[in-house]
């Protein structure tokens, strides 16, 4: 329960943050936004030129889970896992 409250306080007071901050102080934030590195990747151009287009045909689909009797524990669905590279 204390958990619950302490992160509506802090959600809160993150909210109260936002809502207070000046024009300035928020235009600084976002000029901020270049500096932090979310793409790994050097060249994102070369590497989104490099994708398949886009399918708008593609429509969203619901299908079961691959193992519908897997528990927390008993590993992998598949030996897939195995080819994988880290």
């Amino acid at each position: 329960m204390f958990q619950v409250l302490a992160n509506v306080q802090i959600h809160n007071t993150t909210i109260n943050n936002l809502l207070t901050q000046t024009k300035e102080e928020e235009a600084k934030r976002f000029g901020l936004e270049n500096q932090v590195e979310r793409n790994p990747d050097p060249d994102f151009n070369k590497a989104e030129n490099e994708r398949p287009s886009f399918d708008f045909d593609l429509k969203w689909s619901y299908t079961q889970i691959p193992e519908k009797d897997w528990k927390v524990g008993s590993g992998a669905n598949n030996n897939d896992w195995k080819t994988m590279k880290n």
